[in-house]
């Protein structure tokens, strides 16, 4: 959300049509519109990740057909220019299905899939000197995964859900952005939800959950239901 308007960039209608545009909802007048930016080149993908940072769009990673990418890329939304960023520091690897979020004057990055492995990893990117870093906190490091949220909340950093989680908990992964400190929580299993490729938003001091599951063919195609976890 910049303002009133929701972007929606990038995506794929189906396996075989990645898409290349940008639309906006504007929540003020209830209506859809489809954008024509200008800048550098912005190939198709989807399973990228995306955070917004004042009035700027930052978009990482993603996957077109069998090619994982690694750039930064982000949009003037003031002029609709697309720019690729030129990065320095700790570069992260490749990826598609990873989360992105932004505070203060960083941007920061978890985990993921490259290459059919869930990634392990939390990268730092400063917005003002275009520095990648990759983030060192005491405690216990979430389990990898990918395709999971992640959001903030006050001065932590939440990661919920996704794929390569233990089968019979879902775990809350808490990291204090000021001390450096991570915390973990278990949440009852008795939910029997899949918390995988769902969409989180802070709600005061509740996290709103919605959307989201998976396919199998063994054992079908499952959806979320919706859920709120207090995080007081």
């Amino acid at each position: 959300m910049v303002g009133d308007l929701m972007f929606i960039i990038r995506s794929r209608a189906n396996p075989e049509n990645i898409l290349d545009n940008v639309w906006i909802i504007d929540t003020a007048k209830n209506e859809w519109r489809r954008l024509e930016c200008i800048g550098c080149i912005f190939p198709p993908k989807h399973r990228h990740a995306v955070a917004v940072l004042g009035s700027k769009i930052y978009v990482f990673g993603g996957l077109n057909n069998d090619a994982i990418s690694s750039s930064l890329h982000v949009l003037d939304t003031d002029d609709l220019q697309w720019n690729e960023i030129c990065v320095h520091g700790e570069w992260p690897y490749t990826r598609h299905s990873h989360s992105l979020v932004a505070y203060g004057s960083k941007l920061f990055m978890f985990e993921g899939c490259n290459d059919g492995k869930a990634l392990g990893d939390l990268y730092g990117f400063d917005v003002q000197t275009c520095l990648w870093k990759k983030e060192v906190a005491s405690g216990r490091t979430p389990y990898a995964r990918f395709s999971h949220s992640m959001f903030i909340y006050k001065n932590y950093l939440g990661i919920i859900g996704g794929c390569h989680v233990r089968e019979h908990c879902q775990e809350l992964a808490l990291l204090d952005l000021q001390c450096h400190v991570r915390r973990n929580v278990i949440l009852d299993s008795i939910f029997k939800v899949l918390f995988v490729r769902s969409t989180t938003s802070v709600v005061g001091d509740d996290l709103i959950m919605i959307g989201g599951g998976t396919s199998c063919y063994a054992f079908g195609t499952k959806f979320s239901e919706p859920m709120k976890i207090n995080l007081l």
